[in-house]
């Protein structure tokens, strides 16, 4: 009888922040736009802090939770190993800008939360480590799946939140909406002891 499985996926976490913007956190994402660093595609904050500002405050408390519950609930790490944001900005991605492919060195797990998007029109693509080339050779499929596909895209919804393993590449095509997609994009690292003494990766933090 024929089997087959699927061996080392990516987890990709999801959760909704479950309630509308404040005034305040909207006024905040708004004045941060002013200030702003040109990207490949589109532009972020200047303030790559955003969430140590306090109209955030709450915003980071629900992050930070679902962050925690992504390592108990994925990672589920054997010593006392505590996670935090580190940097954290807003991208703005104006009508036929887009965000290019990358992925996010110097982090454990990165994530995203969607401020302004529309829910028919914007997503998040999430391309194969494989690329389609598992096999050192390019082989056009008349129907994708799990296994031979090059990327798997998610649709954004306010308050939508996203989190990844920050190694894993990812981008947006080009915004289709009339309104400027916003995003607040950040990223974590672990405090405490990673690693075994025993394998020699021991390493504190």
């Amino acid at each position: 009888m024929t089997k087959i499985d699927s061996i080392f996926p990516i987890p990709i976490y999801q959760n909704n922040i479950g309630r509308p913007f404040s005034k305040k956190e909207k006024e905040f994402v708004l004045e941060c736009e002013k200030f702003f660093n040109l990207n490949s595609g589109n532009t972020t904050s200047a303030n790559n802090y955003v969430l140590d500002e306090e109209p955030m405050s709450d915003i980071k408390s629900f992050i930070q939770n679902c962050v925690q519950d992504y390592m108990n609930c994925i990672v589920k790490p054997r010593f006392d190993v505590n996670i935090r944001i580190t940097q954290s900005w807003f991208n703005y991605t104006k009508p036929n800008q887009f965000h290019h492919k990358h992925s996010h060195p110097n982090s454990f797990i990165s994530g995203v939360l969607y401020i302004n998007a529309d829910p028919e029109k914007d997503k998040i693509i999430f391309h194969s480590p494989y690329c389609n080339y598992m096999y050192n050779l390019h082989c056009p499929s008349v129907e994708l799946g799990d296994f031979n596909s090059n990327y798997v895209y998610f649709i954004n919804q306010n308050g939508g939140l996203i989190l990844f393993p920050s190694k894993t590449q990812h981008s947006v095509d080009i915004t289709q909406s009339k309104e400027t997609r916003i995003s607040l994009a950040f990223n974590t690292f672990l405090n405490g002891e990673i690693g075994d003494d025993k394998s020699l990766t021991g390493l504190w933090n």
